[in-house]
């Protein structure tokens, strides 16, 4: 048995190897012997040596680090794709998390110093990046290139890249966490989703010398009233729609222009709701709020410039009442090539070799091709 299994796994191999082989890849001048080109023609290179299932972007810059795909081409197919707000759906583990982080590093004109606090950057000598007496602006903004330097956008594209990069603020929300074991705790652990984002932003308006701008100085306040309070207070004080529109104002009076929108796990509340024992009552309650949110986010956003939501499941938002039929899901769209080969941390052997050693359903297959 154990001999098939090796040998069916060899004759995989082989196929790979001869399809990679016969891949249409760019010039040798314009990548370098040692790049990594998968067989399937979209360009992806590997760097780092470490093996992980929670590779980070960020340190992307470290040749000894868990390794890292360089899914950067994912901000272009981004851009051009998506008119409104986009989702992408995919099984966990392929990558969803990682590919935001990439777009927010890319797009975000803000520090991400939450990300980028431990890159490094050169500020003497021949290849000086910044100047040591510069602004933190502009020294977190050399931390942020220093990820980009060298990468698949930054060569195949590089107008787009000088075109977009750091240019748009960027509200980042991860719903992973948001659950509860009554309607209080779901609804207090929304709210300190939304309230994580607003604290990374004060702490960057903080650092930068803006958290004193007369123009946002009403938003701080508010924020600075909610952060540190009791759950209790909490709850009876404000909802998570109206915190976020508070959010969302803070940033794009800041900025004088529109932000860019990115959910992680945006079907994890509602899946919790569906899964919980509450009474119907207590759901449909729970569901309103969501409903609220996502209105507030999707439908009657002002600010919004672009916005991606990934998640496993395509839970519609229209029956909730959202008002987000709009949105558009890239991985339904064939003809689209939005994160092709980008997608996910695994290689196509790795794929192939899951699929026929623990025989994982032909679906994974179809997912790993998106």
């Amino acid at each position: 048995m154990e001999n098939e299994r090796q040998a069916k796994r060899a004759r995989i191999s082989d196929s790979l190897e001869m399809q990679q082989c016969n891949a249409q890849t760019p010039p040798p001048a314009q990548f370098g012997s040692a790049e990594l080109l998968r067989f399937s023609s979209s360009p992806s290179r590997v760097r780092g040596a470490g093996v992980s299932l929670n590779a980070k972007f960020e340190e992307i810059w470290d040749e000894k680090a868990t390794c890292n795909v360089d899914k950067t081409l994912a901000c272009k197919h981004f851009w051009d794709e998506c008119n409104g707000v986009g989702r992408l759906c995919l099984p966990r583990r392929c990558g969803k998390t990682y590919n935001l982080d990439v777009l927010r590093l890319f797009f975000s004109s803000g520090l991400d110093c939450e990300y980028v606090k431990n890159v490094p950057v050169v500020t003497e000598g021949p290849e000086v990046e910044v100047d040591a007496n510069a602004s933190i602006k502009d020294i977190y903004r050399a931390k942020k290139r220093r990820l980009f330097k060298g990468t698949l956008l930054e060569q195949l594209h590089p107008e787009f890249f000088e075109r977009h990069f750091a240019k748009y603020p960027v509200l980042h929300f991860n719903f992973k966490s948001v659950k509860g074991i009554n309607l209080d705790d779901f609804i207090f652990s929304l709210l300190s989703a939304l309230l994580k984002t607003a604290q990374r932003l004060l702490s960057e308006l903080q650092m930068s010398g803006e958290v004193d701008n007369p123009i946002i100085a009403k938003g701080v306040a508010y924020f600075r009233k909610y952060i540190e309070k009791e759950k209790s207070e909490l709850l009876a004080n404000i909802t998570p729609d109206d915190l976020f529109d508070r959010l969302s104002s803070i940033v794009s009076e800041l900025r004088c222009e529109k932000y860019i929108l990115l959910v992680d796990e945006y079907d994890a509340p509602i899946i919790h709701i569906h899964r919980s024992n509450w009474d119907a009552q207590t759901k449909e309650t729970a569901l309103n709020y969501i409903q609220m949110l996502y209105s507030v986010m999707i439908k009657d956003n002002k600010n919004l410039c672009k916005g991606l939501m990934t998640g496993v499941f395509k839970v519609s938002l229209v029956d909730l009442g959202s008002g987000a039929n709009s949105m558009e899901d890239f991985v339904s769209v064939r003809r689209r090539p939005m994160f092709v080969d980008s997608s996910t941390n695994m290689t196509n052997m790795d794929a192939a070799a899951a699929i026929t050693d623990v025989s994982i359903s032909p679906t994974f297959a179809e997912h790993h091709q998106f």
